[in-house]
């Protein structure tokens, strides 16, 4: 097949690579699924399961996200003591005015 290209505006090029693009996946994604059916018609041919033949691999369970635990308060704001911080991610507004009132962080730390 062939397309000529050289009289296409940047917007039509845009859409034929999406919709090139598109095509290539879907056509990945068949073969993914046909030979995974051909493995599964085998197995079941000679009377195996895939978790059989595959054990390390749990079909039949899907990845769970990584659980993140809550992170240990390191500091504490003087004026308010409900309002702490674990040391990661942006400093709260209240313990960078008490940095800027002359506190230091080790004067913060619980």
């Amino acid at each position: 097949m062939t397309v000529n290209i050289d009289h296409l505006s940047a917007d039509e090029l845009q859409q034929l690579i999406e919709a090139a693009e598109h095509l290539r996946d879907k056509l990945v994604h068949e073969k993914l699924a046909s030979v995974r059916q051909k493995c599964i018609d085998l197995a079941t041919a000679d009377g195996l399961s895939i978790s059989e033949l595959f054990p390390e691999v749990d079909v039949a369970r899907r990845p769970t996200p990584l659980k993140r635990g809550s992170l240990e308060a390191k500091y504490r704001n003087p004026a308010n003591p409900m309002q702490t911080w674990g040391g990661r991610g942006k400093r709260p507004s209240w313990f960078k005015a008490a940095l800027a009132a002359g506190s230091s962080e080790s004067d913060l730390r619980i």
